[in-house]
């Protein structure tokens, strides 16, 4: 499995984009219940959306990211990666003392 990086340029939101949000949601929780996908970011003026896949080829990468309801609707860019490193997040232990 490799990881990939998709860089997507979202256009302005139409009421028809609108209504495929619940959709959205609905297959990027499956991609990340399932392993192949790994981080999902939107910039904060909705302009650019960031997903990092995990994926066999780029073949099986292409059927990830047209499984995502709106990415009829925008342009994007792929780039394989080396590696993707996020630490681990930290749980303190709770004492019962």
């Amino acid at each position: 499995m490799q990881q990939y990086m998709v860089i997507f340029d979202v256009p302005d939101l139409t009421q028809e984009m609108m209504e495929l949000v619940p959709h959205q949601i609905e297959v990027t929780e499956r991609l990340f219940a399932q392993q192949r996908l790994f981080s999902y970011t939107l910039s904060d003026d909705y302009s650019t959306l960031w997903a990092t896949f995990i994926a066999e080829n780029s073949d099986d990468l292409l059927e990830l990211v047209h499984s995502l309801p709106m990415t009829e609707y925008m342009t994007f860019e792929v780039q394989r990666l080396a590696f993707n490193r996020h630490p681990q997040p930290h749980m303190m232990s709770l004492s019962l003392n």
